[in-house]
């Protein structure tokens, strides 16, 4: 839903809280994400435990994975 507010400053209250920034249109809570679904052109998709598909930008991919891996 439309906020009055910027991505880079909501990203930045929830920095260390399980959240991630995974497109320029998009955070998810790290604890939802059941995968990430890597495409042929670099972008990819998270895959959530609710079923819903986040889409997730190459700028964002490789933070992600290693934000998961922690």
């Amino acid at each position: 839903y439309p906020l009055r507010e910027t991505m880079g400053s909501i990203e930045s209250r929830l920095e260390g809280r399980g959240f991630a920034r995974v497109h320029r249109s998009a955070i998810v809570n790290l604890d939802r994400v059941r995968e990430i679904v890597a495409f042929d052109s670099g972008d990819g998709e998270a895959r959530l435990t609710t079923d819903q598909r986040i889409p997730v930008s190459r700028r964002y991919r490789k933070a992600l994975r290693e934000q998961l891996a922690s």
